[in-house]
């Protein structure tokens, strides 16, 4: 679960990674990518579920890449 602001884990999930303290788009923008190669190395991992984040600013950049990347699975 890639989470871009503090909450505790609400599902239990295998591995919980926040990309922000508060929603903050230009450090989720930062620091997305390198979250998912963390959910992807991590061999318990078999599914991983992002949060969207409002489509203003970087955020319509966030979401457009992260549609790219998910397409084939949605």
């Amino acid at each position: 679960l890639i989470l871009h602001r503090k909450i505790d884990n609400p599902h239990n999930a295998v591995s919980l990674i926040v990309t922000s303290e508060n929603e903050n788009l230009l450090e989720v923008a930062a620091n997305l990518f390198g979250s998912l190669h963390k959910m992807e190395d991590n061999p318990l991992v078999k599914q991983i579920f992002i949060a969207k984040v409002s489509e203003e600013g970087v955020g319509v950049s966030i979401m457009d890449r992260l549609n790219k990347a998910t397409y084939q699975y949605t």
